[in-house]
C-alpha cells in the first residue's frame, strides 16, 4: 500500500492523473484486503479528488469506475455483489435471446425471407429490451434499499462517470441507446448528494464492516 501510495504522489507531481487515480485505487485495495478499512476509505477519496480536473469522457478511461466499485465493496460486500449478480443475469439472457435469433434463422436454411428474417430481429431487441429493463429496475432496488452512504458512493458515480452508472460490471443499453432513447426507464433510486465525497479527503461517516456473502440469501432477493 505504502508502494502505490508512493506511485500515486510521484505521478501527482508529473501531473498524471491516470496513474495517480491508480496509485491511489491500488493503495486503498492493498488496506482493504489487510482490513485496513479507514486507510482503505481515505485513499479511494483521494483518488476521486484526482479525477476531478478531467473530463467525464476521460475519467471514463481510469479506473475511477474501479474505485467505485472497491468502495462499494467496503461499505457492504453483499450488495454489491448482488448488483454484479444482476449484470451476469443480463449478460446471460443477451446470449440466449442471440442464440434463439439465430436457431430460428437457421430454420430456414438458405431461402429466408427479409420479411421472417425482420420478424426474428425484432423478437430478438424485444428480449434485449425486457432484459435490460429488468436489470435495471432489480438494481435500482437494491440501490434504493442500501444505506445512504453507499447510496452516496453511487451518486457519485453518476456525477462524474454517467448518470446511469449503478456499480460494476456496468449495464449500456443492447442497442446502445441513450437514456432518452430508452423505452421504459426505471424510477431511478433517490440518492444523497454526493458532495462530501468529491470535496473531503477523508468522510466523517464510519464504513460499515465488510460482510460476508450470503449466497443463498442474496440468490432468494435475486429470485
Amino acid at each position: 500500500a505504502e508502494s502505490y501510495l508512493q506511485g500515486a504522489l510521484i505521478a501527482a507531481q508529473i501531473p498524471d492523473p491516470m496513474f495517480t487515480i491508480e496509485g491511489h485505487r491500488m493503495a486503498g485495495f492493498c488496506y482493504q484486503q489487510g482490513r485496513r478499512h479507514t486507510e482503505a476509505l481515505d485513499q479511494y477519496l483521494l483518488a476521486i479528488r484526482a479525477s476531478l480536473p478531467l473530463s467525464r469522457e476521460r475519467r471514463a478511461t481510469t479506473t475511477l469506475s474501479l474505485v467505485l466499485q472497491d468502495m462499494l465493496q467496503l461499505q457492504n460486500k453483499r450488495r454489491a455483489w448482488i448488483l454484479a449478480r444482476y449484470a451476469e443475469i443480463y449478460q446471460t439472457r443477451i446470449a440466449q435471446a442471440h442464440t434463439r435469433a439465430e436457431h430460428q434463422a437457421m430454420r430456414f436454411g438458405a431461402y429466408a425471407d427479409k420479411e421472417a428474417l425482420g420478424h426474428i430481429e425484432a423478437d430478438m431487441h424485444l428480449r434485449f429490451e425486457k432484459a435490460f429493463q429488468r436489470a435495471r429496475k432489480n438494481r435500482e432496488r437494491i440501490i434504493a434499499h442500501s444505506d445512504e452512504f453507499f447510496r452516496k458512493i453511487v451518486a457519485a458515480g453518476r456525477l462524474l462517470l454517467h448518470p446511469a452508472w449503478s456499480g460494476l460490471p456496468d449495464i449500456k443499453h443492447p442497442l446502445d441507446k441513450d437514456i432518452a432513447e430508452w423505452c421504459d426507464p426505471p424510477e431511478p433510486a433517490e440518492l444523497p448528494d454526493p458532495g462530501e465525497l468529491i470535496a473531503d479527503a477523508t468522510s466523517p461517516e464510519a464504513v460499515s464492516p465488510t460482510q460476508e456473502v450470503d449466497v443463498a440469501q442474496a440468490e432468494e432477493i435475486i429470485g
